[in-house]
């Protein structure tokens, strides 16, 4: 099987990326660790009260959706992917780290890569935390280190996107920079039997 991934932007609709043999589950995030498993026969379309997505089942597409958060796919070969919705909050209560522990216990077999896609989201130049230290939060490196915690650096392919959801919020949401007017874009995976 073939992961599908996509990282769309404010002008591209979600209704463009579903496929008639698709089924589809997207979270109703919580900014906290916890991650669902999800199994035949049914496929619930919106998950409460977690921030990760996992499944085996080919042709189901794992949405999450971000306006400055890190949103990261995964796929382990050859059967696993997840979704992962990786803000500040979730990221200092390890989102990442605890997502790569439970697709290791749901697929235990070794693999040569995992194949992790990271896409648009807050820079570090922009992620001021502290207005007074002007202490900025480097959310991409803090869910790296996650990743090299639990997987050998040597067995992962890591894309990164280069877009800023602020330097770039005429293509992206920025919860940041628009406040409560911000959209939100939606990032998937599938695997393509």
């Amino acid at each position: 099987m073939t992961p599908v991934t996509f990282f769309l932007n404010r002008h591209t609709p979600l209704h463009h990326q579903f496929k008639p043999t698709l089924t589809y589950s997207r979270m109703h995030q919580c900014h906290s660790s916890h991650v669902k498993i999800i199994h035949r026969p049914s496929y619930p379309q919106f998950i409460d009260n977690c921030d990760a997505l996992i499944t085996q089942d080919p042709n189901h597409l794992l949405l999450v959706k971000t306006a400055d958060c890190l949103p990261i796919l995964i796929y382990k070969p050859p059967t696993t992917i997840a979704v992962i919705h990786a803000g500040r909050k979730g990221t200092q209560t390890n989102i990442t780290q605890t997502t790569i522990q439970k697709i290791q216990t749901v697929s235990p077999s070794k693999t040569e890569k995992w194949y992790i896609w990271f896409g648009p989201h807050i820079c570090q130049k922009c992620y001021e935390i502290n207005l007074k230290t002007h202490k900025k939060y480097n959310l991409k490196q803090k869910n790296i280190d996650q990743i090299t915690k639990e997987i050998p650096t040597k067995n992962i392919s890591i894309d990164s996107s280069p877009n800023c959801t602020i330097c770039n919020n005429n293509n992206y949401f920025s919860y940041r920079h628009n406040h409560h007017y911000a959209g939100r874009f939606f990032s998937g995976i599938y695997l393509k039997k």
